[in-house]
């Protein structure tokens, strides 16, 4: 009866139905409902609707057939491919071209690192790119030629957006990969004294004074600023240091404009002199926004 009212509601509404089967059915009331051709007979075409209207027995012989099993395997493999493949170009593009926005944005003519270095990119050529790549994800860009220090190195770890598993994981668990970007300057070593200074959010401050010897030695978290300095860090951001004296004269007023004074793109900035040896560094972790209004990481000077 399954099978007799699928196939008359549909040829009512004007569809074009065909009636395969292996065997004679015999309905309700007597009636013999007689295949217009064999299942083995139209294997190979193609339909728009396939009903499979035999009952519970139906269901029970459907769900045991290896061939169908295969199939749903085949498609949900292929599917899987596509999919993987359509992901990895499409991610690969969006990491490009978040790359290239921070390019077009922080290092190109007239913009702070063009002021502040002579050389940028890894050639002296004209058409040297500024970007080095060294993956679907990480992104370098490198800067020298000032006064004080031996170079610029700013490395961008973005999301593994061509990968089709990450992507789930992240759409699923929001926030436990971010776009970062990073910043390295290795000063001379006559350049400056020897300091140690770590401005960090307030969970990574923890991890970063667990990690890092020169902090858990000579320095500590600094409750406020000294009484001559006006301004401060943002609210959710942690200054660890030898002293607050130390804090206040490093955190001048355009560090605090340009990095420290939004917290949610700043993740940690460190000065030291003992990270390598005989040589002081300046580092500085941010985030990369990806979203329209999120803040950047601004910095005017170096």
């Amino acid at each position: 009866m399954e099978a007799v009212i699928t196939i008359d509601v549909l040829r009512r509404s004007g569809a074009d139905v065909t009636v395969a089967s292996g065997l004679q059915v015999d309905a309700s009331w007597g009636l013999r409902l007689v295949a217009d051709v064999l299942v083995s007979d139209c294997v190979g075409s193609a339909f728009d609707l396939v009903s499979l209207s035999a009952g519970v027995p139906g269901s029970a012989n459907l769900r045991d057939c290896e061939a169908l099993e295969g199939l749903v395997r085949e498609i949900a493999s292929v599917t899987f491919l596509i999919a993987f493949t359509a992901n990895y170009f499409v991610g690969k593009r969006n990491n490009e071209a978040i790359a290239l926005a921070w390019a077009s944005r922080f290092a190109i003519k007239g913009s702070i690192f063009e002021k502040n270095f002579s050389l940028l990119g890894t050639g002296d050529g004209k058409d040297t790119p500024l970007l080095l790549k060294e993956g679907q994800d990480v992104f370098k860009f490198y800067a020298s030629g000032r006064r004080y220090c031996q170079g610029l190195l700013a490395t961008m770890e973005l999301r593994t957006r061509h990968d089709l598993i990450s992507s789930v994981y992240t759409a699923i668990v929001p926030g436990g990969w971010m776009d970062t970007i990073s910043f390295e300057v290795w000063m001379n070593d006559d350049a400056m004294d020897h300091v140690i200074l770590a401005v960090a959010r307030k969970k990574t401050a923890r991890v970063v004074q667990k990690e890092c010897q020169d902090l858990q030695r000579y320095a500590n978290a600094v409750s406020g600023p000294p009484s001559w300095v006006k301004r401060w860090v943002a609210e959710d951001l942690v200054v660890v240091a030898e002293s607050r004296e130390v804090a206040g004269d490093l955190l001048s007023d355009a560090v605090l404009d340009q990095i420290l004074t939004d917290g949610r793109a700043t993740t940690r900035l460190s000065v030291s002199g003992t990270i390598q040896p005989s040589r002081e560094v300046l580092y500085a972790l941010g985030r990369i926004p990806t979203s329209p209004g999120a803040p950047w990481m601004n910095i005017d000077h170096v």
